[in-house]
């Protein structure tokens, strides 16, 4: 008698009987989008929101930063922000999940309102430039 069929996500078939999707599919799922840090085999470490994975441990981070080891980092040096990178599977030495932040995503700073009213006292012209009449400067404009 056949196995069934593979799926795509390397388990088999769903049907009747068949349980979900295999445990390893389910711890992956619930890391997408968290932080991880990764220990390279050159001593970089990477960190940022897990993507993805495929079959040759190969992982995609977004958001990365590059962070050098001990030793070639100047004191008080950056991390280079890297955005979405690949990290090859075999230099991978150690993923560890980053603690969530308390009390859920963290918290970004909110931006000023845009301020849309026209202050009363400035003057504007033909070229829809405007011009503070105390010191008769030209105020560029940005959209």
């Amino acid at each position: 008698m056949a196995d069934p069929p593979e799926e795509a996500g390397g388990g088999p078939a769903a049907g009747p009987g068949v349980a979900g999707p295999p445990r390893g599919r389910q711890r992956l799922e619930a890391l997408l989008n968290r932080s991880l840090r990764i220990r390279m085999s050159d001593g970089r470490t990477l960190v940022g929101a897990f993507l993805c994975t495929d079959r040759q441990s190969n992982v995609i981070l977004g958001s990365a930063q590059e962070f050098l080891k001990a030793a070639d980092a100047f004191p008080g040096s950056e991390p280079r922000v890297l955005g979405l990178a690949m990290v090859p599977g075999h230099h991978i030495v150690s993923i560890e999940v980053e603690p969530p932040y308390p009390g859920g995503t963290p918290k970004t700073p909110e931006r000023p309102q845009k301020h849309t009213e026209r202050p009363q006292n400035l003057l504007m012209d033909p070229k829809n430039q405007l011009r503070d009449p105390k010191t008769t400067q030209w105020i560029p404009q940005t959209n």
